[in-house]
């Protein structure tokens, strides 16, 4: 062993040719154990499962409602369940982050209008 080795503050690096890490100094190969590269079963990602499913549900609530659709619902009082919310919410987030929003300044303008006033009707 080298003295170098010894001294070194070792700069570990991935080196595909030796399978192992390496000092960028010394040349050091690193002493702890490292899975061989041939080895993907580590890294897998998990198995996609299919989601729950819903047999009982009715036509209407088969039918995806648009988000324009739920923002009208929330003007006229109307009840949307607790994930159509959270998704109102995520596609309202979403559209604003978008090059070519859908809800422009005056769609806003008007639903923020209609929600306002649908705030102060139900409170």
């Amino acid at each position: 062993m080298a003295l170098q080795s010894i001294f070194c503050r070792h700069t570990w690096y991935w080196s595909e040719r030796h399978g192992s890490e390496r000092c960028r100094q010394c040349g050091k190969l690193s002493d702890g154990e490292i899975a061989p590269a041939a080895s993907t079963e580590a890294f897998a990602p998990p198995p996609v499962t299919a989601p729950p499913a819903r047999p009982f549900q009715l036509a209407a609530q088969i039918h995806a409602r648009t988000l324009f659709e739920r923002l009208d619902m929330l003007a006229d009082g109307g009840d949307l369940t607790r994930d159509e919310v959270l998704q109102t919410v995520v596609e309202l987030i979403e559209d604003g982050q978008t090059a070519r929003p859908r809800l422009t300044s005056d769609v806003a303008a008007r639903y923020f209008a209609a929600l306002a006033g649908a705030r102060g009707l139900h409170a």
